[in-house]
């Protein structure tokens, strides 16, 4: 698909957007920032109009900026014609106590690029999702709003109400409601039928080693989404031990180090050149949006989550334009890990379902105190992802009718909304993923190729290369067993629990850290061996261990 392939679709369309509300629904690789700055910002240049464009992560910015001085070769001229900014310098802005109507005051359209971001970080950023989507909203009604995402599925509802919310508000409660005509209009532009994942080839690995020393093989380059950056370290240490790739190979990214010196490299390579300068990329959600990379030599992709919206965004990230053949890796989980995060999601749901507004609002200082109280840590959490403290104006999402009056000096405690919706959401594919796990862990893996259009026949489910190389050591250590005696059996049985009882042999049960000498018979059977007991010269017990 070619890269321009939105920019030509959308560039008359775009003349008649004036002050209305666009929801741009567009797979990765249809050049959506590119619509924005050859089509869109050249538009508005020649008509003395400025774009403000917002967008969610730090190296998304550095791209933007990237292709503008691209475009612009004097500063003055891209400053009155353009404003980038990321939504969290926004919400500290707003936070300090900018007018946000005043930053908006010379912006005739503002882009929302990757606009899934107020539904997909809404549960540990509230105040800068649930608040400032309501603010940008309703601060710039009488203007274009535009909203880009490849995955608009989840966060289009929330869009949707807080526009209409904010529209007839404005119109009751503002100026005279004609200055608002037609601001309340919104226009669906949804391309979603142009998703592409033929490039992706999925394959089912048993367990992480073996998926890890499969990547370590592999001569091409791979990039890991992994669940937090702990798992990040566990898995360079990993791939380390391999000793098939080298340390300075390997580059792990995640929000706290994204800044430190010994990524500068790999950070620049990929906003400005969009290549991975390493063998294997390690990185938390930090680089799921926006950024691509155009680097042929990627082949491996693994990506570790359950959330459908997370997991395309992450996809996204390998373009169709240079990588023709990737091969995406899925890890087959046992069922007890969607039934304890099932649990999880399902006791917060709980607890936002308990959550009264007239209460909040009654004892707002104990809530604020509650969210700073590290004596009750699990409290504080919940709180943080719950709650917001906000300015009442520009509640317009779900402000309870007769509840207005409790809030104080014009701010208020407010339920956030949006992580209730992610929440319940979670605990809905949590559930599901638990059920299909239950009967068969492939199944979770089926259903998640299926949000790229992938039948179950297309998956590679290969053998535990990890299980394997075990299975070997351990039939090694066994075959040592030679001429040994009561104590040296001992030893030999207690080692041979402890490391390899939990892969091969759980259903034998070990008292104490060992098994008896029928126990242990029954394993060498299993794995082709036979133990057998001698008398010794001076009529002493030995065992040994040999091939049946």
């Amino acid at each position: 698909m070619k890269k321009d392939y939105l920019t030509k679709l959308l560039r008359d369309e775009c003349k008649y957007w004036s002050k209305k509300k666009v929801l741009i629904t567009a797979p990765t690789g249809m050049g959506k920032s590119t619509f924005i700055i050859h089509e869109l910002l050249p538009y508005l240049k020649e008509r003395g109009k400025k774009l403000l464009i917002l967008c969610n992560r730090r190296l998304l910015r550095d791209q933007y900026w990237q292709n503008l001085v691209q475009v612009y070769g004097c500063y003055d001229d891209l400053e009155k014609s353009v404003e980038l900014m990321t939504y969290q310098q926004l919400a500290e802005k707003m936070n300090k106590g900018s007018c946000i109507e005043g930053l908006f005051c010379n912006v005739d359209t503002i882009v929302c690029d990757e606009a899934h971001y107020f539904y997909a970080d809404s549960d540990f950023n509230g105040s800068g999702t649930f608040t400032l989507l309501q603010a940008i909203v309703y601060a710039g009604m009488k203007k274009t709003i535009i909203f880009m995402s490849a995955t608009m599925e989840k966060v289009s509802p929330l869009i949707r109400q807080t526009i209409r919310n904010g529209y007839n508000k404005l119109s009751r409660y503002g100026e005279y409601w004609k200055s608002y005509d037609g601001c309340g209009e919104i226009i669906d532009k949804d391309f979603s039928h142009c998703a592409d994942y033929e490039r992706f080839h999925c394959v089912c690995m048993p367990d992480m080693d073996s998926l890890l020393g499969a990547i370590a093989e592999s001569p091409k380059k791979s990039v890991l989404f992994i669940d937090n950056k702990e798992k990040g370290a566990e898995a360079k240490a990993a791939l380390i031990k391999t000793g098939k790739v080298e340390a300075g190979n390997i580059a792990v990214l995640n929000a706290e180090n994204i800044d430190d010196g010994e990524n500068n490299v790999v950070i620049r390579n990929l906003t400005m050149a969009n290549q991975l300068a390493c063998k294997i990329l390690i990185t938390t959600s930090v680089l799921d949006n926006g950024v691509s990379i155009h680097d042929s030599e990627v082949g491996n992709l693994v990506i570790m989550t359950e959330s459908k919206v997370s997991f395309l965004q992450m996809l996204g990230r390998i373009r169709a334009e240079n990588v023709e053949y990737c091969n995406l890796y899925f890890v087959k989980r046992d069922d007890e890990i969607f039934k304890k995060r099932m649990l999880s999601y399902k006791s917060e749901l709980e607890k936002f379902n308990d959550l009264n507004m007239f209460e909040l609002n009654r004892n707002m200082d104990y809530y604020l105190h509650v969210v700073w109280d590290e004596d009750d840590a699990e409290k504080a959490v919940f709180y943080k992802k719950a709650l917001v403290l906000a300015d009442s104006g520009f509640q317009i999402y779900s402000l309870p009718e007769t509840k207005a009056r409790l809030v104080h000096k014009g701010t208020g405690l407010f339920v956030n909304e949006f992580a209730k919706c992610k929440i319940g959401d979670m605990y809905i594919a949590e559930s599901k993923f638990y059920s299909l796990a239950v009967k068969n862990p492939l199944n979770v893996i089926y259903e998640q190729m299926k949000w790229i259009g992938k039948n179950a026949d297309e998956l590679e489910i290969r053998d535990s290369t990890y299980l394997k190389e075990k299975e070997k050591r351990m039939k090694e250590d066994l075959l040592k067993v030679k001429r040994v005696e009561k104590a040296a059996l001992q030893e030999i049985k207690e080692k041979i629990v402890k490391e390899y009882r939990k892969d091969f042999f759980p259903d034998i049960y070990a008292n104490n850290g060992t098994i008896s000498n029928e126990k242990l018979d029954e394993v060498c059977k299993r794995f082709g061996l036979h133990f057998q007991t001698e008398t010794d010269e001076n009529r002493r017990k030995v065992y040994s261990i040999v091939e049946a």
